[in-house]
Order: structure tokens, then C-alpha cells, then sequence
């Protein structure tokens, strides 16, 4: 009797595994809340096709060996359009091929991460605007990542036509570095939004870490190997407001704007390709703070007038959180500079309090060829 009662308690052990382990075939957000708790190592596959204005939230916890998978049946053959959006709670859930076109929302986000997710990854998905008019009046993130440890993969985020980050990392007071990983993603905006004066309004930057009232803490993030095609909705291209970040082996493209370090310290901006084609506003990266480094960086033809292609901006005096941090213990060094107008610079914030200088900064081993007579590198190449 013994021996007949653990048989069938491995009987009911494997049922269950396998319940645990299956692939499962919706095609609605209904249906997906209808399968109730998914189990590690479940599929969830979502039917081709086209949709509209379905809220769907991925609520499950897999393991690093046992991950659920939410994915289109095809790579870019389910099409959410409309109010569409896609929240991802949970550990271990890996959403992958979905396409959301033309975003009609007018606030909030079309794909977060949960506060409390971690582990979990956006791969192969794409959010475009192509067909959208101008939306001056709204305000919308494409992608929001809370949580811990969370990646957005080979993804891309193309024409988006709204004021809003296409996509932003989220942070708390108090909060443990988040440690996010943004990598091989493609990135557009050539579109931009204009105020009264004929100005490009803030908000329009592609990535934001952070925000100007964390900017003290780990951000811990890394974009690496992201390609930024026409990124022309602000100045700020990349974003950073946090500490820690790393920027690497990136391509940015006929884009009139730069990788700026806005708040926070010890970044660090390595082996990247700034290519400007003579574009107007084309430019490189923009430091504000302390400790970061600057490393290994092509830039060609970029055309910022009197700005260098790497820019140091002087400190508010008093500054505010909000406001330009002192420049301290930077490193520039073994970056390639070739024909742009200006090299490396050092230079106000148009404020008559930017008057705090650069202290304690190297700057060695570039090469750098002005394409300008007029315009000088402003910083020695060595230690000063």
C-alpha cells in the first residue's frame, strides 16, 4: 500500500510539472487574465494578428532556468494599436516580437516594468509612430522600467511624435540602483516639438535615467551597442540624471543633440561613434558633475558652433538639484575628433551664475582636427 501511494504521488508530481511547463495559446487580454497564476517555465503565445486597445499585464514568476515567455506567434505579426499598452510584473519573464503601432494614448506609458519586477526582459518588440500626425498635447513614455535588473533587447523605438522619453529608467529616494541593461536597440525621433518661440521643448529625449532628485544615487545602468538614427527631439539625446552609467560602443547618427551627463557622477561614455554628416545641432557629449570619464570616442563632421564636440559645462554657484553641478576629476582621454567646429570645451550655462570652473580635470591623448580656424579647443590637451 505503501509503494502504491508513492507511485501515484510520482504520478501526480510529473501531471504537475508538466501543467507547470506548457504553452498556452490567447489571443486577448481577457483570456491571458482568465489563465489566472503562470507557472515557471510556461509559453504563452499570442495569436497573430492585429489588435486594438487591449491592457494586458504579465503577472508571473519564473526562474533563471525556468523563465515564462510571453511572445508574439510570430516575430512582429501581432500588431496592438490604439489605447494597447503592456505592464510586466513579476521575476523572470521574458515578453518577446510584439509590434505596437501608432500609440494613441495620451499620457502614461504603452510598456512598463513594474516596480517590483527584476530579472525580467523586453526583446525583439517595436513601438513606431510612423503614421501618427504631430501630438503636441500629449505626453507619453513608450517604455517604462522600474524594478531590478530589468533589459530592453534588440528592440526599436522609431519616429515617436509626442512629447515624452521613448524610454525612461525609473528611480526612488532610497532605492537600490536599478541596474538596467538597454542594449542593440534602435533608436529614431526626427520629428520635434517647437514652442511659441520656434524652441525645441524639453521632454524629447530618447533615454532618461534617473531624475534631477536622485541624482546622487547608483543608477548602475548600462546602453551599450544602441544605434541613434535622426534623433532630433531636444538637445539631450541620452539623459543621464543618476551615478554609475555606462554609455558604450554606440552609434549616434545625423543627430542634433548630445549625450549629456545632466546630474549625477562617475558615468563613464566609452568607445562610442558620434557621426554628424555636417547635420546642424549635431553634437557629442556634455558633462556636468564629478568623476566621470570619457574614453575611446570617434566624432566626424558635427556642427555645434562654438560648443565643443565634448563639452564641459561651468557649475552654478549654490547650484540647486535641478541646476549645473561643478565640474570635478573628469578624465577625456584617447578620443578622435575630426572635422567638427570645436574639440573639447569649457563654458557657461548662459547664466551669470555659471561661474564655478572645471577643477581637477585631464584631458590627454586625444586627436583632434578642427574643421573651424575660428574656433580653438578651449581645454589644453593635458592635465590641468
Amino acid at each position: 500500500m505503501k509503494r502504491l501511494s508513492a507511485i501515484l504521488a510520482l504520478v501526480m508530481c510529473a501531471v504537475n510539472l508538466a501543467a507547470a511547463e506548457r504553452t498556452i495559446t490567447i489571443s486577448s487580454a481577457e483570456e491571458l487574465r482568465a489563465l489566472g497564476t503562470i507557472k515557471a517555465g510556461s509559453e504563452v503565445v499570442w495569436r497573430n494578428g492585429n489588435y486594438a486597445d487591449e491592457v494586458i499585464t504579465i503577472n508571473a514568476s519564473g526562474t533563471a532556468k525556468k523563465p515564462v515567455i510571453f511572445r508574439a506567434e510570430s516575430d512582429g505579426g501581432v500588431h496592438f494599436t490604439g489605447l494597447s499598452r503592456l505592464r510586466i510584473k513579476g521575476k523572470y519573464v521574458i515578453v518577446k516580437g510584439f509590434w505596437w503601432q501608432n500609440p494613441t494614448i495620451e499620457k502614461g506609458v504603452v510598456v512598463s516594468f513594474d516596480k517590483h519586477s527584476s530579472y525580467s526582459r523586453l526583446v525583439e518588440c517595436a513601438i513606431t509612430g510612423f503614421d501618427c500626425e504631430m501630438r503636441p498635447n500629449c505626453n507619453v513614455k513608450w517604455v517604462s522600467i522600474w524594478g531590478y535588473k530589468n533589459y530592453v533587447e534588440r528592440c526599436s523605438f522609431l519616429d515617436k511624435r509626442d512629447l515624452g522619453q521613448n524610454l525612461i529608467v525609473r528611480m526612488e529616494k532610497g532605492e537600490s540602483a536599478p541596474e538596467a541593461m538597454i542594449r542593440y536597440c534602435h533608436f529614431s525621433r526626427p520629428q520635434s516639438m517647437l514652442n511659441e518661440r520656434g524652441n525645441r521643448i524639453n521632454g524629447q529625449c530618447c533615454i532618461r535615467i534617473g531624475t534631477s532628485n536622485v541624482a546622487q544615487q547608483q543608477g548602475s545602468c548600462v546602453v551599450e551597442g544602441c544605434y541613434f538614427e535622426h534623433c532630433n527631439g531636444e538637445g539631450e539625446i541620452i539623459s543621464g540624471k543618476s551615478c554609475g552609467n555606462i554609455f558604450r560602443n554606440n552609434l549616434f547618427l545625423e543627430c542634433r543633440g548630445s549625450l549629456t551627463l545632466r546630474h549625477g557622477n562617475n558615468s563613464q561614455v566609452l568607445n562610442n561613434y558620434f557621426i554628424g554628416k555636417s547635420a546642424p545641432l549635431s553634437a557629442g557629449v556634455r558633462i556636468v558633475g564629478e568623476g566621470h570619464i570619457v574614453r575611446g570616442n570617434y566624432f566626424e563632421r558635427l556642427r555645434l558652433g562654438t560648443y565643443g564636440v565634448i563639452h564641459m559645462i561651468m557649475g552654478h554657484e549654490n547650484a540647486t538639484a535641478g541646476g549645473y553641478q561643478q565640474v570635478k576629476g573628469v578624465t577625456i582621454s584617447e578620443n578622435t575628433i575630426v572635422d567638427c567646429t570645436c574639440g573639447i570645451t569649457a563654458h557657461n550655462a548662459r547664466r551669470s551664475d555659471s561661474v564655478m570652473p572645471v577643477l581637477s580635470t585631464t584631458v590627454e591623448r586625444n586627436i583632434i582636427v578642427i574643421h573651424d580656424e575660428g574656433c580653438s579647443v578651449a581645454s589644453e590637451n593635458g592635465e590641468h
